[in-house]
């Protein structure tokens, strides 16, 4: 299990870098202990955009028969979709806001700006800003992650 950051060790804020590579946005539930930590799984849905490879990719975790497993579909992206992620992008605000919502779920966001198997900066929706919550080191909290999540799975159902 993740190690759980004390609130007072987390940064207030942290700049959305103005562009990335790669996009890797999950939803892990809700609830003070995320379903996908106990369920055994990272997520419970996950939608990476990888703007250099053109690919756009969802998956969701999934309790099978034979034990944990995700179902994954791919679409490649065109130029408009790009500027669509980029857009969408574009609209989170980095947030100093502090609360903890209740019955929302926790939302995450990795960036990687040149590729690279580890993000360049990692961020939480700020609806759980002051939780008691396992978040990556290093975390910045933003609002709108919603909003690009929406963005991105319309993408995907197109």
């Amino acid at each position: 299990m993740p190690e759980v950051v004390p609130q007072e060790e987390l940064p207030p804020t942290m700049a959305l870098p103005e562009a990335f590579e790669v996009l890797d946005l999950r939803r892990l539930g809700d609830g003070p202990e995320p379903v996908s930590m106990f369920s055994g799984c990272e997520y419970e849905f996950r939608i990476k955009a990888n703007l250099d490879e053109r690919l756009l990719m969802y998956s969701a975790c999934m309790d099978l028969p034979e034990g944990i497993g995700s179902n994954v579909t791919q679409r490649r992206l065109d130029a408009a979709d790009v500027e669509r992620i980029e857009s969408a992008y574009a609209r989170l605000q980095p947030s100093s806001e502090q609360q903890c919502a209740t019955g929302a779920e926790i939302i995450t966001l990795d960036l990687s700006i040149e590729g690279g198997s580890q993000p360049d900066a990692s961020f939480a929706d700020d609806e759980h800003s002051d939780c008691s919550l396992p978040y990556p080191e290093h975390v910045g909290f933003v609002s709108g992650l919603d909003e690009l999540y929406s963005e991105l799975l319309s993408l995907l159902n197109e």
